[in-house]
């Protein structure tokens, strides 16, 4: 009896992370000088399903987006309609996973306006 209420407290404590809500993708976009690249369109797109979320970097270069459930996810980075970059993330669970991007300072110039 004893061995069989363990087993149940440790399939429910062992559960409990995977109900815990969704995983966090953040993540810098940086030209090849290390300066930060503002205002860049950062989008993830679940491979299966299609889910997709749209965030842009902040002045810092920085992105995050929160709750996003579990599944094999491609990471795209754009700057004024210019691809500058492509990644490919899997949450698995509820995990923090960073994905950073460097680019050609150049490329980031050109489209400048």
């Amino acid at each position: 009896m004893l061995k069989k209420t363990v087993l149940i407290l440790l399939v429910v404590c062992l559960s409990v992370p995977v109900f815990a809500g969704g995983g966090r993708v953040h993540g810098v976009v940086l030209n090849s000088a290390g300066c930060p690249v503002a205002g860049a369109r950062v989008e993830i797109q679940r491979e299966i399903s299609g889910y997709e979320l749209t965030a842009f970097t902040t002045d810092r270069g920085e992105f995050a987006f929160n709750d996003v459930p579990a599944g094999i996810f491609g990471v795209r980075v754009t700057f004024r309609g210019m691809l500058l970059g492509e990644d490919r993330v899997e949450l698995l669970m509820p995990v923090n996973r960073r994905v950073d991007f460097t680019v050609d300072e150049e490329l980031v110039r050109s489209v400048d306006p």
